[in-house]
Order: structure tokens, then C-alpha cells, then sequence
């Protein structure tokens, strides 16, 4: 091209304005792309990483996929400086739901169940109390190291190194986790010891205790009473109790507990009877002997 021919000087003009048109346009799309994702990270902060973790991850999939839909042909030494500057707003957002879970971890955590039953004499969790707290640690666990499994967006390298620094650099806030968990688990042991006292007629030998020490009718009546009246306060006995995460059925307990009376109210019955066919026995001897 000469600068003395029009006709190259305006094919020229011509194409670098088209050119400039194109990164004009490619611009304010990529600018516009940034702009959406950026609002979406935005949001990321408003939404709960412990509680809400599925819609957590479903809004990073979206950020994602609008990610590559821009990155994909393009050079891979050209996206990393964007995908790195994501990637660090992705971590503010990760930091601050992951300190928030923290705080909040052992009120927050998936619920956990379990029994608390009474059989045989004994008055246990199930699943039993250390598998419970096997479990409870393992969820504890699972949220302290979500920062690494956490890619961002891509990039490799230090774009996504980043994230695996995180639980180091909130370490402060981690021992007093475990120590809430053992405190919480304190709580736990001590529904048993809240218990404990419905359990006592069990490890009576009741019919011999009855032998023993019932005189007159007035013992048999006394301790119908007392039954009926316990009756009453075990139906009264909360179906359920929950401590933070962890809710424990007391539905179970209760039950054992009722069994327990039923063998008292048969032995009542059952001595009385006996207590009776003595008296009339008694009676009857002594009017053959008049």
C-alpha cells in the first residue's frame, strides 16, 4: 500500500476501523461478562456455605460455566491474569462464609440423630456415643478442609493455590471448634445422667422386695398409686431433645421405661393375688379350727 493511492488508504481506514469495531464490541462483551460475574460473587457472600452448601455450589457452577464459555479457544497464557483476579474474589467470598461456618459450625451442621434407649438394664445411645462423636468430628472435618478441594475457576498454578492457604491462615479459629464439639458432647452424655433416675426400679429384684416388706394392703395400694402417678410423668417426658446439631429421641427410653413398669404393676398384681389366697387360706383354717 502506498499513501499516494486513495483506494488503499481508504481499504485500509476502512479495515482498521472494522477491526476497531470488533474490539470495541469484544470488549464491552467481555467487560459486560466480568460485570455478571462479578455480581454473582457478590452473592456468594450472602449465601450460606454450611447451611446452604447445594446452593452454594450451584451458583459457582454458574459462575463457572460463564467462565469458560468466554475462555474456551482463547489463549491459556492470555486468561490467566482474569481468571487469577477471580479466583481472588472468590476467595474473599469463600473466606468470609468459611469464618461465618467457623463461628457457627457446631450449631449449623448437617443434624445429626440418635436413640437414647433403655434395655437390659442399661441406658445407651444408638448408634452408640462414640460413633456418633466419630461422626460429628468427621463433618467438622469435612467443612474445615473445603478450601482444598476448592478450584475456583481455574487457572492453575497460583491462580488456584490460593484457596489450599486458607485453613492456615484461619487456624486461630479452629481449636475453639473442637473445643465447642467437646463441649457439646459434654451435653450429650449428660441426657443420660438427666435420665438416669427412671431407671432405678429396674435393678430391683421387685418380687422379692414386695415378699419382703408389703405387710398390708395398704402397701399394695400405695405403690398402684405411685405407678399410675409416674405413668403420668414419663408420658410427660419430652419425645426429643436437641442440642445443637444433634437431636436425640427420647421416644425409645421412654418406652424401656414403660416395660419396666409393666413388670412392677405384674408383680403387684401377681403378690396381692397371693397376699389374698394366704389371708383366705389363713381364714379358712381358722374357722375349720373353731
Amino acid at each position: 500500500m502506498t499513501w499516494e493511492d486513495p483506494a488503499q488508504i481508504e481499504r485500509y481506514t476502512s479495515e482498521v476501523q472494522t477491526m476497531a469495531t470488533e474490539l470495541i464490541n469484544e470488549n464491552r462483551k467481555l467487560r459486560k461478562v466480568h460485570i455478571n460475574v462479578t455480581n454473582e460473587i457478590i452473592e456468594l457472600m450472602n449465601i450460606d456455605l454450611l447451611k446452604s452448601k447445594q446452593v452454594w455450589d450451584d451458583k459457582m457452577n454458574q459462575i463457572k460455566l460463564m467462565v469458560d464459555q468466554e475462555t474456551t479457544g482463547r489463549p491459556a497464557d492470555g486468561c490467566r491474569p482474569w481468571l487469577t483476579h477471580i479466583n481472588y474474589q472468590l476467595y474473599k467470598a469463600l473466606e468470609f462464609q468459611y469464618r461465618m461456618g467457623l463461628e457457627s459450625l457446631n450449631e449449623n451442621l448437617p443434624e445429626i440423630t440418635a436413640d437414647l434407649v433403655y434395655r437390659n438394664q442399661k441406658m445407651e445411645f444408638r448408634p452408640p456415643f462414640e460413633a456418633l462423636k466419630q461422626k460429628y468430628f468427621g463433618e467438622i472435618q469435612r467443612f474445615i478442609t473445603t478450601p482444598l478441594r476448592f478450584q475456583g475457576v481455574g487457572g492453575g498454578g497460583k491462580a488456584t493455590e490460593i484457596f489450599s492457604k486458607m485453613p492456615e491462615s484461619n487456624a486461630k479459629f479452629i481449636p475453639i471448634v473442637y473445643q465447642k464439639a467437646e463441649e457439646l458432647f459434654d451435653q450429650v452424655r449428660n441426657v443420660e445422667t438427666e435420665y438416669v433416675e427412671w431407671t432405678a426400679l429396674s435393678h430391683l429384684d421387685i418380687q422379692s422386695h414386695i415378699e419382703e416388706n408389703f405387710k398390708g394392703v395398704d402397701d399394695w395400694e400405695t405403690n398402684f398409686q405411685m405407678l399410675q402417678q409416674k405413668r403420668i410423668e414419663l408420658k410427660k417426658l419430652p419425645d426429643s431433645k436437641k442440642i445443637d446439631c444433634i437431636t436425640i429421641n427420647i421416644v425409645p427410653f421412654k418406652g424401656g421405661i414403660e416395660e419396666v413398669f409393666k413388670k412392677l404393676s405384674d408383680a403387684l398384681v401377681t403378690t396381692l393375688a397371693d397376699s389374698i389366697d394366704k389371708d383366705a387360706d389363713a381364714v379358712r383354717q381358722f374357722v375349720q379350727g373353731a
